[in-house]
């Protein structure tokens, strides 16, 4: 198989792993938070910072609102994004098939044309990838807005874990230290 061959296989395999990612960071930092004290303290950090944010927009719903509709408009700029660049991949081999000069130049056998072709390909998956985190991220923050009672007593509970986890350890420090 070729270079560019295992290029395009690198951006297919790409493609299904950038869109998995994000729906089980949050389980993972989870079980991390409880079990290590130093991925402990960064995860209780973090969800203190979410929780004031969360809380935030639960008491008032026109933050709530200009988040949503910023949120929206990225999406959309991100899916035209996408959609603009197999357009211009396209104009480029269209070009190199009526004889343009400068896109049937051709280097280790593969023209300007088919490497503009992979490269839009490539930055579409990458832009797929944001679109879907994005949007992720904005339905996770909208749900537990809207269950925000559920939230605060999950967050509350998670906290008190990761506390309690880390009291023996300090506990231990200071007896080592005497």
């Amino acid at each position: 198989m070729s270079n560019f061959g295992y290029f395009i296989l690198g951006i297919i395999i790409s493609i299904p792993i950038a869109i998995a990612a994000p729906l089980g960071t949050a389980a993972l930092q989870k079980r991390l938070g409880v079990r290590s004290t130093k991925q402990g303290l960064r995860r209780m950090e973090a969800l203190e910072r979410e929780y004031v944010m969360i809380k935030e927009y639960h008491e008032d719903q026109m933050k709530l609102l200009t988040y949503v509709g910023s949120r929206i408009l990225i999406l959309v700029l991100f899916y035209i994004g996408q959609e603009i660049l197999p357009a211009a991949a396209s104009f480029m081999v269209f070009g190199g098939s009526i004889g343009a000069p400068g896109l049937n130049y051709e280097t280790g056998g593969v023209s300007i044309a088919a490497l503009t072709t992979a490269m839009a390909a490539l930055l579409g998956a990458i832009i797929l990838g944001l679109l879907f985190r994005t949007g992720f991220r904005a339905y996770r923050i909208i749900g537990k807005v809207m269950a925000f009672d559920q939230y605060e007593s999950e967050v509350m509970s998670e906290l008190a874990a990761i506390r309690a986890r880390e009291e023996p350890v300090r506990a231990e420090a200071q007896v080592q230290v005497t």
